[in-house]
């Protein structure tokens, strides 16, 4: 993805303030995290997201989006509050970004290079065996690609692929199914 043709572009922070994507780039990467504060999935993997905000390696960012136009600011401020997931987020009713990302569900991992190349897409980790339906964690598909970029090596894989709510984003082709 490259964000050159998102500069021009404003999004709405959950404080209702406006920004644009590259104030919040961090000087390596940025994690971009779809969410949604009705999804069951989403829900279930904010204790990781908690602990992905902590511990994030020099360098790199992490903005959360709403990629839908139902989501609600405010609904979508108290989810974060509530849970107390401190990192930058912004709305997407437009769905400007999830379409730039080919974004398919909340939550979706994108770690996107300065560059703008994708050095990660997909599941956080292989706990969602189906919507509603979690398991024990044995494979951490992005803490795996956060230590290689860390390492300045690349990430071991580039893409899983996620599981959970779909985004609803009318897309203008069949590639992001």
């Amino acid at each position: 993805m490259t964000s050159s043709h998102l500069d021009h572009l404003e999004f709405e922070r959950l404080d209702g303030s406006l920004t644009g994507l590259r104030v919040m780039e961090g000087a390596k990467a940025t994690l971009y995290i779809t969410l949604d504060p009705e999804c069951p999935m989403t829900l279930g993997y904010v204790p990781l997201l908690d602990s992905l905000q902590r511990a994030l390696p020099t360098g790199l960012a992490m903005v959360g989006f709403y990629p839908a136009p139902f989501i609600v600011r405010d609904s979508a401020a108290v989810f974060a509050r509530s849970h107390g997931l401190d990192f930058p987020q912004m709305m997407d009713p437009a769905c400007e970004l999830a379409h730039a990302l080919r974004a398919r569900v909340t939550p979706e991992a994108f770690l996107i290079a300065l560059d703008g190349s994708v050095l990660y897409r997909g599941a956080l980790d292989n706990s969602a065996v189906r919507e509603g339906r979690k398991r024990t964690a044995n494979e951490h598909y992005l803490r795996d690609a956060l230590n290689a970029l860390a390492a300045n090596a690349p990430p071991p894989i580039a893409e899983v692929k996620a599981l959970g709510c779909i985004v609803e984003c009318a897309y203008n082709d069949e590639s992001a199914e």
